[in-house]
């Protein structure tokens, strides 16, 4: 600041500046150099909770220090040669830096749409890749239970097959047995029969028998014979249809214990898949996209109401530069700062929805306040002033 001033009200008489203004206690706030470039904006990533150090913070910061600057100027002398030069440097300055922090936000929220799209993709596969995987698992589920009927059906079946099996090998047992005995009655007729024909023929034996007649002994010595060797021939003959048969039920039951095996696989495998996919299922409901998608449309409509909430800033700090040429014009200036305050304090103050992710912040806060200041001290004196001409 320079030197203390006057402040000229629409006429000829001039009122002294207060001096905590102008003597000594010059704003604590960095200065502002006006006449730089804005930097360029760098588009920021999506983030569901925005940082309060973010680049548009601290243009929006910057912008509302030019605009205390600028009031700190409307006090000065009319004989400052640098008074103009500088409010409308001011001005200018707080424009560029509210505008940065418009194109800052439409950009973040630009970013932010293009999340909210990728997310609706997203979300659209992830419920088509879930149904594509409800109808795997019906389809499984019904491959589940026809492999268990199958199962139940070749188990009967095996069941069935190893029980006959037993019966079989029961008779094959009993019919070789038979077939020893037949063997066994068949090599003791074959022995015999010989020497039963040889003592036949002697005549000792005869007349100690009484037999005239031999021919009768001998036949039925043979048909004995023959029967034995016949009833050996038919065990046998059992012994061995039995043992084929046998033979063909130890195929199938090992044919069934096969399928019955391959089964317990099939369906060990499809419990996997069921298992599998279920898991996977409960494990995308259990994440779900819905909360980050609200977070970030939520987000979303908060940066809009941000962005206008700049516009309309910008619309006061326009129509703020229109009034700082004239020094007649300085009353309508100071209603415009006074206007940007009752703009700007609703959304710093804690706790209102309006300073949610964005300027709940004592940066901000600390030039908002010393806007108030000001702008209170400009109402001050120029009520005095008017006063005064009366």
């Amino acid at each position: 600041m320079h030197g203390a001033g006057n402040l000229e009200i629409k006429g000829k008489k001039t009122i002294p500046l207060v001096p905590s203004l102008v003597h000594g206690n010059e704003s604590s706030l960095p200065p502002v150099d006006c006449k730089c470039p804005v930097s360029g904006l760098a588009i920021m990533a999506f983030s569901t909770r925005a940082s309060q150090d973010d680049s548009y913070v601290r243009e929006f910061t910057l912008g509302m220090k030019s605009l205390v600057s600028l009031a700190e100027c409307l006090p000065q002398a009319e004989t400052d040669p640098d008074k103009h030069e500088k409010m409308q440097g001011h001005s200018k300055c707080a424009l560029e830096k509210m505008n940065a922090t418009k194109k800052e936000l439409e950009a973040r929220k630009n970013a932010l749409s293009s999340q909210i799209g990728e997310l609706l993709v997203k979300k659209k596969e992830q419920s088509d890749e879930e149904k594509q995987k409800e109808r795997e698992l019906s389809q499984l589920e019904i491959q589940m239970e026809n492999h268990e009927q199958m199962h139940f059906y070749v188990q009967v079946k095996l069941t069935m097959a190893e029980n006959h099996l037993e019966e079989l090998m029961a008779l094959l047992k009993k019919a070789r047995k038979e077939e020893k005995c037949s063997k066994i009655m068949t090599n003791i007729t074959l022995v015999l029969l010989p020497l039963y024909t040889l003592l036949v023929s002697m005549e000792f034996f005869q007349e100690a028998l009484k037999v005239t007649d031999t021919k009768e002994l001998f036949l039925s010595a043979s048909l004995v014979t023959i029967i034995c060797q016949v009833s050996m021939y038919i065990a046998q003959k059992a012994a061995l249809e039995l043992h084929k048969t046998i033979s063909q039920y130890k195929i199938q039951v090992s044919d069934y214990k096969r399928e019955v095996c391959i089964c317990e696989k099939e369906k060990r495998e499809t419990k996997e898949k069921i298992e599998h996919i279920r898991a996977s299922l409960g494990k995308n409901r259990e994440i779900g996209g819905e909360p980050t998608e609200l977070s970030a449309v939520q987000e979303e409509e908060e940066l809009k109401k941000h962005i206008q909430f700049v516009s309309q800033l910008i619309g006061k700090v326009n129509a703020l530069r229109s009034y700082i040429d004239d020094p007649s014009d300085y009353e309508y200036a100071c209603m415009i700062l006074e206007e940007i305050y009752q703009l700007v304090q609703p959304v710093v103050e804690k706790g209102g929805w309006e300073s949610r992710r964005f300027l709940d912040t004592e940066t901000i806060k600390n030039p908002v306040e010393k806007l108030k200041c000001v702008v209170e001290k400009l109402r001050e004196d120029m009520a005095k002033a008017k006063d005064r001409n009366f």
